[in-house]
């Protein structure tokens, strides 16, 4: 076809065609119905194949009122939409475009692949923003289909893996479970299973050993759990006639920690030991959910849900959301707290120093700050990249330099503004307290005038000269009616959900970044892996 071609062109221009094969190539085209035709007839294809089409290309198609629906019947009959982006800003603004025209709109960032992944041009293999949870295979790649939301994501990198990769010593490498000694006549396990850090289910049929899995791993975790929650783990099953004694176990850490060998009959030091698995075993939850009504250990679970959501800001120093109740009524627990009296505190602070005098609770927190040492020498700084060379005008960069400045100084504002809420609630909540022991010194004083009036009107005395009680409600109104004011004036700053606002940091934050990306859209890979380096530091 190239050489039919090029064999109608004249002479003088032959030297702005390529070879025969190239122009064939570029001028090929097939009747897309006699594609499908040989594809969806052949059992050698059913299945083993997916469609697309190019978003730029299908934009390209010249449509009238008449062939409008020819256009959009080409796209939604492919598989998926490609598209070489820029940035996830334009590949987002695309994807809004075919939602929008109500057409298939399974669109995936693709590099626009003209050259090899070793150049440094934008148009190179490997060269593009999606992010696919599934095996690097065709049938992993097919499940795109059926969970486009849930398995697709474009961006720079995932929340997710910057969340790993900022936590390695969190997460768990691998489980290796072996017998201790290969002339015991162990028959049960002898393996190392690699996990993928994004695990959330264990499938199996009853009896295939899911169970022992996670039995195994919650005692290698130092999970605080009762040995007779174990499912597999227990003196009727596996610890049964010793059973459990023949066998170790470790866990490795993405960080490159090992845990020492955990013996599969031991139990956990709870007292001691930091916990560094969460564990819910089966028995504990069938126990919890068949109590009748609802039970305290139900109670108690539900309680660490709702206070995984409370916003940092609003917990006021709180650990728990027993410990927030505690202090959001602190002065109605103050007034029954004195009903009981005295002899209870000191009492429970005489308990608290005994247990302190023990040795278990020194080890305890030698052990928490072995951890957490552990957490810190996991982070490591990122490798260092240098600058490149800039390809920008001396305007564009002077106008980048500005907007990076800014985008700085929003970040450490929006930084400020949250402890400065934080505080600020804080105080609030103090002043609640204030108003209410100030409501009790009221109460009491009414109910102290009213205990002893009796006795002063015998003896001609007048409590209104003998006590009095003097409080300036004003001062506690005009305080709450600042507080209140800075904020709402702080949370006016931090609101994420209105673009139209004039004082929102988040809104200001989002238009100097899409400033920055009409300037560095034209960056070259080198300028982007930088500027997406600088953006890894900060946040490290």
């Amino acid at each position: 076809m190239g050489k039919k071609i090029k064999a109608n062109v004249p002479k003088e221009k032959l030297k702005d065609y390529g070879s025969d094969l190239q122009e064939g190539f570029h001028n090929i085209n097939f009747d897309e119905d006699k594609i499908l035709e040989v594809l969806n007839s052949s059992q050698y294809f059913k299945g083993k194949y997916f469609t697309a089409i190019g978003k730029t290309e299908w934009a390209d198609i010249k449509w009238t009122d008449n062939s409008i629906a020819d256009k959009k019947d080409v796209i939604n009959k492919v598989n998926f939409v490609f598209i070489s982006s820029y940035t996830p800003d334009l590949y987002y603004k695309s994807k809004k475009q075919l939602t929008d025209s109500k057409v298939n709109d399974l669109l995936l960032d693709c590099s626009d692949a003209h050259n090899f992944s070793t150049t440094t041009v934008k148009d190179r293999i490997g060269n593009c923003f999606t992010w696919i949870k599934a095996d690097p295979t065709f049938e992993g790649f097919k499940q795109v289909l059926n969970e486009p939301v849930d398995r697709v994501y474009v961006g720079i990198k995932p929340l997710k893996l910057l969340e790993v990769e900022g936590n390695k010593s969190k997460y768990v490498d691998s489980v290796k479970i072996n017998p201790i000694s290969s002339t015991s006549g162990s028959e049960w396990f002898n393996n190392e299973l690699p996990l993928n850090n994004g695990l959330i289910a264990v499938i199996g049929r009853k009896g295939s050993g899911k169970s022992a899995f996670t039995d195994i791993v919650s005692l290698c975790g130092n999970s605080k759990v009762k040995p007779n929650d174990y499912s597999f783990l227990n003196k009727g099953k596996f610890r049964k006639r010793g059973l459990a004694e023949n066998y170790e176990a470790t866990l490795k850490w993405l960080d490159g920690k090992v845990n020492e060998k955990v013996n599969l009959n031991s139990e956990v030091n709870t007292i001691t030991e930091v916990e560094k698995v969460k564990y819910l075993p089966q028995k504990f939850v069938e126990r919890i959910c068949d109590e009748t009504g609802v039970s305290i250990l139900f109670q108690r679970e539900i309680d660490k849900i709702i206070f995984a959501y409370v916003p940092e800001e609003s917990r006021l120093g709180a650990l728990t959301l027993d410990n927030l109740i505690t202090i959001k009524t602190q002065a109605l627990e103050e007034k029954i707290t004195n009903l009981r009296g005295e002899l209870n505190g000191i009492n429970a602070r005489v308990v608290r120093l005994e247990d302190k005098q023990r040795k278990n609770y020194l080890a305890g927190l030698t052990k928490k700050l072995d951890e957490k040492k552990r957490e810190l020498n996991a982070l490591t700084q990122p490798k260092e990249i240098k600058k490149p060379k800039t390809t920008l005008s001396k305007s564009d960069q002077t106008k980048l330099n500005k907007i990076t400045k800014e985008l700085e100084d929003i970040e450490n504002k929006i930084s400020e503004a949250k402890n400065f809420l934080k505080n600020t609630n804080n105080k609030i909540s103090k002043l609640d307290n204030i108003k209410s022991a100030v409501i009790q010194l009221q109460d009491k004083h009414s109910e102290l005038i009213k205990k002893i009036k009796a006795d002063a009107d015998l003896l001609s005395i007048d409590l209104s000269d003998l006590i009095k009680l003097t409080i300036k409600e004003v001062m506690l109104s005009q305080k709450e009616a600042a507080l209140s004011k800075e904020k709402d004036r702080v949370e006016s700053l931090l609101e994420q959900n209105n673009a139209d606002s004039k004082v929102s940091l988040y809104t200001k934050k989002a238009k100097l970044q899409t400033e920055k990306g009409k300037i560095t859209k034209t960056f070259t890979a080198e300028q982007k892996i930088y500027d997406d380096y600088l953006e890894i530091v900060r946040q490290f």
